[in-house]
């Protein structure tokens, strides 16, 4: 067993003391350097997150927008307020061919004076292709 004599305590004291003083320093300095990465990281992610946010809330209010002309353009159209009052329901789908086809419109429901629904179709994406028209034709004519 090894005795400490005065001598030897305060040499290890004395060496003891910078390596606490070094391993505080390294790991406050390790401690900041992660803090400070992952603060960055953090709002580097905050502010990407509110970038996406608001480029998703402009489309979204560009496309209601742009809805609301199309349904303005649609309401304003003669021909297809004169066929609705005749109940004309092959000349309301004839009017509403160029938004069809040009794909303006996904989402179709078309409701007479009386308010019953003349016709309704849901096929986005599909609404350009033949198949959705002539889908929504074979239920305007029914």
């Amino acid at each position: 067993m090894v005795q400490l004599t005065p001598t030897r305590y305060k040499l290890q004291t004395r060496i003891l003391a910078p390596i606490v003083v070094f391993a505080v320093l390294v790991s406050g300095l390790i401690g900041f350097v992660f803090h400070s990465n992952y603060t960055t990281f953090q709002d580097r992610m905050n502010k990407q997150t509110e970038e996406r946010a608001n480029s998703l809330r402009k489309t979204f209010l560009h496309v209601i927008h742009e809805i609301e002309e199309y349904v303005a353009i649609i309401n304003k159209n003669k021909l297809i307020q004169d066929n609705l009052l005749e109940d004309d329901k092959s000349e309301v789908l004839n009017a509403l061919q160029l938004f069809i086809e040009h794909g303006f419109i996904s989402l179709i429901s078309i409701h007479g004076m009386d308010g019953t629904a003349l016709a309704k179709t849901y096929a986005p994406g599909e609404i350009e292709k033949t198949d959705g028209i002539s889908d929504f034709a074979r239920e305007i004519a029914n």
